[in-house]
């Protein structure tokens, strides 16, 4: 079967030490699914199977569950008990689509599967999946929390470096702004931003880096002497546009353009300390305070220690 899965193949004896080591005495899982019916493949029977695979192949809670279970500290023959039990359902929500049959969980093993899984995900989901705090477990010892605290994030995430974003701090407030449809300023923004392509052949494949700060230079000058209006307020102008009219927008050439500005709009209005642990902004009592309460100290103090430790895994 070759349905977009990757393997790794590794040669390194540390690695393969541990794998036999933990694969001691676990063996293949074997239960029977049912089989699809045969039929004709029609229109018919290709709309029913994308409504069965919309309707009922959503793995993602199963399979969260699962690693609920591996996350705790100490997995015991129960713990794997109830592993298998979801892994066999995950197979049959996975087959739905074309099986048509989901099993029906008993109501004692339901018992038992929802003592296990009744917690939240674990504490290594804030970087796995974008998960908040508030979402996830306390850190524990389990394998992926303690690997989460040796692996550097370098994805930038406006809730974990710069606590709640305020589209207001890129502004100068001493100035105000005109968002209106028909503004000039608007209006000739989006204009070099959808021609830019025709202006500037921005998809040529010899297109170089100095072209594009030529660029957006040009697009800077060309808007000022265009609208006759003084910078802050185009910049304003812009941002509040670009922050809530077309939320969704790119905003490349709006940073390309006039992000000197902004960056010191932001200078001038951010204050307080970034919590490392719940990205909130703060004002702190003293210059040795790292955490906005007690809490997300508390929390840090794990995280040090944990890096400090060198626990082997």
């Amino acid at each position: 079967m070759c349905d977009g899965d990757k393997s790794l193949v590794l040669k390194d004896k540390t690695i393969t030490k541990i794998a036999k080591r933990n694969m001691n005495g676990i063996v293949p899982l074997a239960y029977e699914l049912k089989k699809a019916k045969g039929g004709e493949l029609n229109s018919d029977a290709l709309y029913n199977g994308m409504i069965k695979a919309y309707t009922t192949g959503n793995i993602g809670p199963i399979s969260n569950n699962i690693t609920k279970i591996w996350n705790h500290d100490k997995i015991t023959q129960k713990e794997i008990d109830v592993v298998k039990w979801l892994c066999f359902e995950n197979n049959a929500v996975i087959d739905c689509a074309k099986t048509g049959w989901l099993p029906t969980r008993p109501a004692e093993i339901d018992k038992i599967i929802k003592s296990y899984t009744k917690a939240k995900v674990p504490y290594f989901f804030q970087f796995a999946k974008d998960k908040e705090l508030e979402q996830v477990e306390r850190p524990n010892e389990s394998a992926m929390n303690r690997l989460s605290a040796y692996i550097p994030d370098k994805r930038i995430s406006y809730c974990k470096t710069v606590g709640k974003f305020d589209y207001r701090m890129l502004m100068n407030l001493d100035y105000g702004y005109d968002i209106r449809e028909d503004n000039l300023i608007v209006e000739r923004y989006k204009y070099y931003n959808q021609s830019q392509n025709v202006l500037f052949k921005t998809d040529d494949e010899n297109h170089s880096s100095q072209e594009d700060l030529y660029m957006f230079r040009f697009v800077r000058d060309k808007i000022l002497e265009e609208t006759g209006e003084e910078l802050n307020f185009i910049v304003n102008t812009l941002v509040m546009y670009l922050y809530t009219v077309q939320q969704n927008s790119n905003k490349k050439m709006l940073w390309s353009s006039f992000g000197d500005v902004i960056v010191e709009n932001l200078k001038k209005n951010v204050k307080g300390k970034i919590c490392p642990i719940c990205g909130k902004r703060f004002e702190p009592n003293n210059n040795r305070q790292l955490t906005c309460s007690e809490e997300c100290g508390r929390l840090l103090d794990i995280q040090n220690k944990r890096k400090n430790r060198g626990t082997v895994i």
